[in-house]
């Protein structure tokens, strides 16, 4: 049949045969497969980001409750008074920002440092007791410094706290990834040690279904080139590879301008050092809600795929070359041989009739004996 290859139907017949003998379909059994990496994957995230969370969390409230109670100390010590109450200090605390512009809350934005400011032009309405408007200056720009390491506590909503739920399952896919981000880490021991523990069978976890998919990738993409070369089929793969690779860092860069507002180059140096998991860690997508944590994974996990297949493709080609080269090299020294003994059977004859003397292979076709 026109453009079959040869044998496929002999080829259709061994896998229907294979189909009716073991009661097996290679193509489900593959599907099977993948589906049950993922699954692999998204639970052993799940459970590291309870394991995390309930280390972690506890601590980080501790540590928030005593960073506004120094800053109450800071308001007593400019003759200011205490306008964070350690019951309330969540809601005058703002949400830090990944790009190092820290925006201010609204709460203590517009209810404690436009007040400051107001009390230190009008010192007479008995509010503030500072010198003088220097003095509230440097209050403010302290009261600021600590918003900005400072994540909102809210009582009813934890959400926007590091170790959150969210904020856990994103530093453990980071953590099982290998991408490693490092915007905010474990500060107990025990997180610390669950990081070592955790990290060492989560990235089996992970390389095993990462391994999966691209392995299922390259089959894919051999069947499309099959018809080539052996050494065909890898250029071609790699230029394909190549080429997605490529697409999807421009994909993941359009993704994360829309969700941080980073202007273009910003945002392709993030999707490079995400995807080839080097995560420098100075630009990353927030972990605002558990939606803007799938969200990036979503986008994320088929970089790590093409990236993988990418240095696969890379290594194999080296290889190739590498190959190549130790050939033509054999092939040289093997010339280099064989014209060296030609050379010296010809010297060998010369010397015979030079000196009246039989040569000594008188057989080599290139000596004729008188």
């Amino acid at each position: 049949m026109e453009g079959k290859p040869a044998g496929w139907r002999k080829t259709k017949v061994i896998v229907l045969a294979q189909r009716a003998r073991t009661g097996t379909n290679p193509h489900k059994d593959r599907r099977r497969w993948l589906l049950g990496s993922l699954l692999l994957l998204l639970v052993t995230a799940l459970l590291g980001a309870v394991i995390f969370r309930e280390l972690e969390l506890d601590n980080e409230m501790k540590r928030a409750t005593l960073a506004f109670e120094n800053l109450n100390g800071h308001l007593t010590q400019f003759g200011l008074p205490k306008r964070v109450s350690k019951d309330h200090a969540g809601r005058e605390a703002a949400a830090r920002s990944a790009d190092g512009d820290d925006e201010v809350g609204e709460p203590a934005q517009d209810s404690f440092t436009r007040q400051l400011r107001e009390d230190a032009r009008n010192p007479t309405n008995g509010t503030i007791t500072c010198a003088n408007e220097s003095d509230v200056q440097a209050l403010i720009d302290y009261y600021e410094q600590r918003l900005s390491k400072t994540k909102q506590l809210e009582s009813s909503d934890v959400a926007n706290i590091f170790w959150s739920f969210s904020g856990s399952l994103y530093y453990t896919l980071t953590l099982m990834t290998t991408v490693g981000y490092g915007t905010f880490v474990p500060q107990t021991d025990g997180g610390r040690a669950m990081t070592v523990v955790f990290g060492f069978f989560g990235v089996l976890v992970s390389s095993f279904c990462l391994g999966t998919f691209t392995a299922t990738f390259d089959d894919w993409l051999q069947e499309r080139f099959k018809r080539r070369s052996a050494v065909g089929v890898i250029y071609a793969k790699f230029a394909a590879t190549s080429l997605l690779l490529v697409a999807h860092v421009l994909v993941l860069a359009l993704f994360g301008s829309a969700m941080e507002d980073w202007p273009a180059l910003i945002s392709i140096y993030y999707s490079f050092v995400t995807i080839s998991t080097i995560g420098l860690g100075d630009y990353s997508i927030r972990e605002r809600t558990l939606g803007d944590v799938v969200a990036q994974f979503i986008f994320i996990f088929p970089g790590l795929i093409l990236f993988a297949e990418f240095t696969n493709l890379a290594i194999a080609f080296t290889r190739l070359v590498n190959e190549k080269t130790q050939h033509t090299l054999e092939a040289a020294v093997s010339s280099g041989h064989r014209m060296a003994s030609s050379l010296q059977q010809q010297a060998h004859c010369s010397c015979g009739r030079i000196s009246g003397k039989a040569p000594i292979h008188p057989d080599f076709a290139g000596c004729e004996t008188e």
